[in-house]
């Protein structure tokens, strides 16, 4: 395997992780809409948090490793923490 197959496996390998981040966050988004009690709502926030957080690292370890350009790394960074701050808002009120 040459080492432009190795990197361009790399680099699609980077972006479907974003891609499933960003689809699992939507995912859980949606589901925490559709639960009623305060304890299993509390549950798929702290998910949530997690998930972000989580996310934010595998963005930055990718971006470090130049996998993904710094365009997207500043969008995809901002979609997480817009998100991570308005969960840990709703985590607050609770």
């Amino acid at each position: 395997v040459s080492q432009s197959r190795y990197q361009k496996r790399k680099v699609k390998r980077a972006n479907n992780t974003i891609k499933r981040n960003l689809d699992n966050a939507k995912k859980l988004q949606k589901k925490i809409k559709t639960l009623k009690t305060d304890r299993a709502k509390a549950r798929v926030l702290s998910d949530i948090l997690t998930q972000n957080r989580k996310s934010i690292k595998a963005l930055i370890r990718d971006y470090k490793n130049g996998l993904i350009t710094k365009e997207k790394y500043e969008k995809n960074r901002k979609i997480f923490d817009k998100a991570l701050e308005i969960e840990a808002k709703k985590r607050k009120k609770k």
